[in-house]
């Protein structure tokens, strides 16, 4: 999927956005709103891994600066990282800057409903390492790579037939492309004991710190601290399908009373989808 450049820079946006004080060839890709197309209600959020639901999220809402959409197989070999960027990408274009989140005091006896907002600005990262060194003891070196959307399926596979024990180790062995070490120092396999594995895995989140976020807030009625974990992948898919359900909700509403078919409503440009919907209701849509 292609579209002209000349259309590409009015109607997608930048990412990361050029007024962050980067230049425009410094842009990793172009964006469109996710829900403005037929193909976006077609896309499965819960009956395919989410791995797999981001690769096709990806597919059909990313460009790059000449217009050109990204194949799946490009995709799937992007790093975590990477994929997690364009996601952003494709969420500052569908709802600006702002992220909201809602939680609650985890103080006993609070339970005070706590709302925090985030600039997806904030979350850019655009240095993608080729590789991650590693020292988990003395006299021995590891150099890991990025790991990648198909690692995250081959782990999910390995995990359905090996079950849980062990996949932790073996993800670690996946990533890691060279090592140094003393010959006493460790097993001819590599076995990769557990204090390996959290020396690997502080590795990999100093080098992708977006991966396990937690967010520190104060609660405003008791003033308690509280830590947050933040699944950033997953709040944004949850932010899509919610689009989705909504922009069904709209392809339903139109249809009922202009009669129109699903795909003829969902081709509709969004403002004229928007204000037939808004005719119908008397409600302003977004």
């Amino acid at each position: 999927m292609s579209i002209p450049s000349s259309r590409l820079k009015q109607e997608h946006v930048a990412w990361p956005p050029l007024r962050a004080g980067l230049g425009e060839g410094d842009s990793l890709f172009y964006a469109r709103s996710f829900g403005d197309a037929p193909v976006d209600i077609d896309i499965e959020f819960l009956a395919v891994s989410q791995p797999e639901v981001v690769t096709r999220v990806l597919e059909e809402c990313l460009f790059d600066d000449q217009g050109h959409g990204f194949t799946p197989d490009t995709i799937w070999q992007w790093t975590v990282k990477r994929r997690l960027q364009g996601l952003l990408a494709i969420a500052f274009a569908s709802f600006g800057n702002r992220l909201n989140l809602t939680s609650h005091c985890q103080q006993t006896g609070c339970g005070e409903q706590l709302e925090i907002e985030l600039q997806l600005e904030d979350f850019i990262d655009i240095d993608d390492l080729e590789s991650i060194h590693c020292e988990p003891v003395p006299g021995v070196s590891l150099t890991l790579r990025h790991p990648v959307g198909l690692d995250q399926i081959l782990w999910q596979q390995h995990a359905r037939e090996q079950g849980s024990d062990g996949l932790s180790e073996y993800m670690c062995k996946t990533l890691i492309i060279d090592s140094e070490e003393e010959p006493e120092s460790v097993a001819a396999d590599l076995r990769i004991s557990d204090s390996w594995q959290k020396s690997i895995d502080k590795a990999l989140e100093k080098a992708d710190s977006l991966t396990a976020l937690s967010l520190s807030t104060r609660c405003p009625v008791c003033e308690s601290e509280n830590d947050i974990a933040l699944d950033l992948e997953r709040r944004i898919l949850s932010l899509l399908a919610a689009r989705q359900r909504q922009r069904l909700e709209h392809v339903h509403l139109i249809a009922s009373v202009y009669h129109w078919s699903e795909q003829e409503v969902m081709q509709l440009p969004p403002a004229r989808r928007n204000f037939y919907v808004e005719r119908i209701t008397g409600a302003v849509t977004v």
